[in-house]
């Protein structure tokens, strides 16, 4: 068997023109799919995309048309009118979950300022917040507008008041009053409350000292007299618990007034005289009075004793010897 040989035959210039046009052909089919099929991938993300874009509005829309919606249909609208806005706080349910108010301090002075906060609640929104006593009398509230009915305010909710001026354990109550119904059924508006924590009244310390008046010699006087009289007045607001003169208990008259006696050694003495009242305040009074018995020695020397002149005027000379 003979080998067949392939032979390549040269195309006439018709041949060669047809096969350009074919070439071209598919060229050009090819491009043309490959644009429809990335025009188709672009059409389609935008398609999702646009879904997308409209399931979020839709869903957004369904949020606020339910917050609007809420607002009026439960109610809310009647007592919060305008130029309140609508909002979740006028709705929401307060709730007594965890509700708790505490004082700042659990102890006071008479008359101090007490802070108070009540905290909880199921969720925030408006409320009237509460402080009463220990006789269950009103003696703070909120103040706040936002609602648009006046007091309101939100958790947590902080009042003050002045503590009681009697000393004791006291025991207050704080409470809201708002949306109570947590069922979402209805629009029930309430007060509930809660105790808040002990706290302790002290009795004011006193820090003023008694007053004290005395009548006797003048600090650094001196004195032949050997018995000092001191007399005076002594008082305290809170009532004296001793009084003494150089350490020696002296009755203090109801009036107040004191009469007390001292001997006095030759020589300076030191008198003190203390005011002690309740608290363990003291008013104190210290001088020092000299006792001299001995009169000084005068020695006369002109003019003579017994002698005349006839002058309107004399000079008299001599000596004053005085140890003390």
């Amino acid at each position: 068997m003979k080998e067949m040989k392939k032979i390549s035959l040269p195309l006439t210039d018709g041949e060669q023109s047809n096969e350009r046009t074919f070439r071209s052909e598919q060229t050009t089919k090819g491009v043309i799919m490959k644009n429809v099929r990335k025009a188709s991938a672009h059409f389609f993300f935008a398609v999702a995309l646009g879904a997308v874009t409209l399931v979020a509005f839709q869903l957004l829309g369904t949020v606020a048309q339910a917050q609007s919606s809420y607002f009026t249909s439960r109610g809310c609208i009647d007592c919060h009118s305008a130029p309140t806005v609508a909002t979740c706080n006028g709705c929401h349910h307060h709730g007594n979950a965890s509700l708790k108010a505490t004082t700042n301090k659990t102890s006071y002075s008479p008359g101090e300022t007490v802070t108070a906060t009540l905290a909880g609640g199921t969720r925030t929104g408006w409320i009237r917040a509460i402080l009463y006593d220990q006789n269950n009398t009103q003696i703070a509230r909120s103040n706040g507008n936002d609602s648009g009915m006046g007091s309101s305010t939100t958790f947590p909710a902080a009042l003050t008041a002045p503590a009681p001026t009697t000393p004791g354990t006291y025991t207050w109550k704080m409470a809201y009053f708002g949306n109570l119904d947590g069922s979402g059924t209805g629009d029930v508006h309430g007060e509930a409350s809660v105790n808040t924590n002990p706290f302790t009244v002290a009795a004011a310390t006193d820090t003023t000292k008694p007053t004290l008046t005395i009548s006797a010699l003048a600090n650094g006087v001196h004195t032949n007299i050997a018995t000092l009289n001191i007399s005076g007045t002594a008082s305290d607001a809170g009532g004296l618990q001793s009084f003494a003169v150089n350490g020696q208990a002296v009755v203090v008259n109801p009036d107040g007034s004191f009469s007390a006696a001292l001997t006095l050694a030759v020589g300076a003495n030191t008198v003190t005289v203390i005011a002690t009242d309740k608290a363990g305040n003291q008013q104190t009074d210290t001088r020092t009075i000299t006792y001299d018995p001995t009169a000084p020695i005068l020695t006369v020397t002109a003019p003579a004793d017994n002698s005349t002149t006839t002058q309107s005027f004399t000079t008299v000379t001599g000596t004053i010897n005085e140890t003390s």
